[in-house]
């Protein structure tokens, strides 16, 4: 892995798990330059917010990060699949390339989270 590029686990360890969601949805699978010193209208302040963009900047400043794809876009992929979206309708409306969409179809489906009142149900 490049100093240019990291993991979504990474991300949201790195700027919590709400800046990477909306700059996973923003520009997952695209890079985005980090400025060493953000302004306020940069992309990345505007799409992660100041202090989540001070952070990138710190650790990526001058460079271009390539954003990993969150769980979120997956998701979103496979329900525009559900609603019978053709691949490149997909690729084009997530801002992703075909073969994107074709590798997280393949995927297996993550399996649904069980509410943890429902599941000190279940175990009793």
């Amino acid at each position: 892995m490049s100093r240019g590029e990291l993991t979504f686990d990474a991300l949201v360890e790195l700027i919590g798990r709400d800046a990477a969601d909306r700059l996973s949805a923003e520009r997952g699978f695209h890079g985005i330059y980090i400025p060493h010193r953000p302004g306020p209208n940069s992309p990345l302040v505007v799409t992660v917010g100041r202090g989540a963009a001070d952070v990138l900047a710190r650790a990526y400043g001058g460079e271009t990060l390539r954003v990993p794809i969150g769980p979120g876009k997956r998701a979103r992929i496979r329900t525009l699949r559900a609603q019978k979206l053709t691949v490149a309708a997909i690729a084009q409306a997530c801002g992703c390339t075909k073969r994107h969409v074709y590798e997280v179809l393949a995927e297996a489906e993550p399996a649904p989270e069980i509410p943890p009142l429902l599941d000190l149900m279940t175990r009793a």
